[in-house]
């Protein structure tokens, strides 16, 4: 394993020919309600790559593919989100930036093999109880989805974050600076 190779960025889609890239920030459909990307930022570190392909494999043998809402994000976006929610729950300081600004948090859903987005118990940005990763749904199929998204990535090598149930951070994000 070399630990400086895996610092290195590279796209999604390298990795994992089949996710679908939808990066919200680069849309409307997010919580700003216009694009705040300035180009797309499908990229994450090459040692977080490796685990999310481990987690995209697995799900692969259960139906589902990812789709990708957020990967790495520029600190001077991390800035504009601080300004407008101001909660440290669902943002970080950009003083202290955010693990998306270290290029080792990604923020996914799942899609079934031929592509079509699967119901999850939110949508993304939601800052309601409806978000949280622990929550239970009355749909048992919404359910056993989460489980089987946290499951695969929790195996890989990532955390996941309880107030979001679509974002989880690689466990080593400590090797990995702000950038």
């Amino acid at each position: 394993m070399n630990i400086e190779m895996d610092k290195e960025y590279d796209r999604i889609q390298n990795w994992i020919p089949d996710a679908i890239i939808n990066l919200k920030y680069s849309t409307t459909d997010n919580f700003v309600g216009r694009p705040v990307y300035d180009r797309l930022y499908d990229e994450l570190r090459i040692g977080t790559l490796k685990k999310l392909t481990l987690a995209a494999n697995l799900l692969r043998e259960n139906g589902f593919r990812f789709i990708i809402w957020d990967a790495y994000r520029p600190i001077a976006v991390q800035q504009v989100f601080w300004d407008l929610i101001g909660n440290s729950q669902f943002v970080a300081h950009p003083s202290k930036g955010s693990k998306h600004n270290r290029g080792c948090a990604v923020d996914v859903t799942l899609a079934n093999i031929s592509g079509d987005e699967l119901e999850m118990p939110s949508l993304f940005d939601d800052f309601s109880e409806l978000a949280s990763a622990v929550r239970k749904n009355e749909n048992q199929e919404i359910n056993l989805r989460i489980k089987a998204l946290q499951e695969a990535m929790r195996w890989a090598g990532f955390e996941i974050y309880e107030k979001e149930w679509w974002h989880f951070t690689d466990e080593e994000w400590m090797n990995y600076e702000i950038s």
